[in-house]
């Protein structure tokens, strides 16, 4: 499959926001109660929110295509915790299950880790504990889990995982 992969911006926020929501359906059945994970993937929400976001010039937005079709999405940011000051974190990497598989989580991922890399330090991410798939995923590009973990806002009280990458400047 061929991929077109271009910085997002504000005007790109629904079709960010459709890859999420939709993600997380196809990503989190079998971990976050049904129910929760209905109300939380409001794409409505995630377009206001991703268009006020993609106006702050500390968030970078990464949208794919294949064939015209928004299938994937990556942010990237300053990591936000205070530990990790001179680190980018990848706050969202989804593309719709449809492409699972297909490199364009790697395409993503490679593209981001290259406008990450001359700037940061290092990369980190937050997966979900129950995610084995996408925590294998991460590994295969040397991230690793640093110890740190917390619990999501869900009633399961699922934890996250927070896996680092160190990068050469």
């Amino acid at each position: 499959m061929d991929f077109c992969i271009r910085r997002a911006d504000k005007n790109d926020a629904p079709a960010l926001a459709a890859i999420l929501t939709q993600s997380w359906k196809e990503a989190y059945a079998h971990i976050l109660p049904t129910a929760e994970l209905d109300s939380a993937a409001d794409k409505e929400r995630y377009t206001a929110v991703f268009t006020s976001m993609a106006q702050n010039r500390a968030n970078t937005f990464l949208v794919a295509y294949c064939g015209g079709i928004p299938c994937g999405m990556l942010l990237f940011c300053p990591a936000r915790d205070e530990d990790l000051s001179d680190y980018a974190e990848i706050v969202a990497l989804y593309t719709l299950q449809k492409y699972w598989g297909s490199g364009l989580g790697r395409a993503l991922t490679e593209k981001a880790l290259d406008e990450i890399q001359p700037q940061y330090a290092g990369a980190a991410l937050w997966v979900l504990q129950e995610n084995a798939r996408a925590r294998r995923f991460y590994e295969k590009f040397g991230f690793a889990p640093d110890g740190k973990t917390k619990t999501e806002n869900f009633s399961n009280k699922p934890h996250s995982v927070r896996y680092v990458k160190p990068l050469a400047r």
